[in-house]
């Protein structure tokens, strides 16, 4: 999966990686440690391209039902 990559987001190391799945009782394979350092900091990098945005007047969303809801009006 792509992510949106900016050059001058620091890199989420490996160790860091494991550190985080210890505290949250995570076993991840040694394999598997590598690649998820990288997608973590495409992903943290794409969040950095949001906080550029303008989003004054905008609120964010306060609830969220992904329930359908059929309208009884018609």
């Amino acid at each position: 999966m792509a992510y949106i990559r900016q050059s001058n987001a620091p890199p989420i190391s490996p160790e860091t990686v494991e550190t985080l799945a210890a505290l949250i009782g995570l076993a991840l394979p040694a394999e598997d440690v590598g690649p998820l350092a990288t997608a973590l900091t495409d992903q943290l990098a794409s969040a950095a391209v949001l906080e550029r945005l303008n989003l004054e007047g905008i609120n964010p969303i306060e609830e969220f039902d992904p329930r359908w809801y059929e309208d009884s009006t018609s």
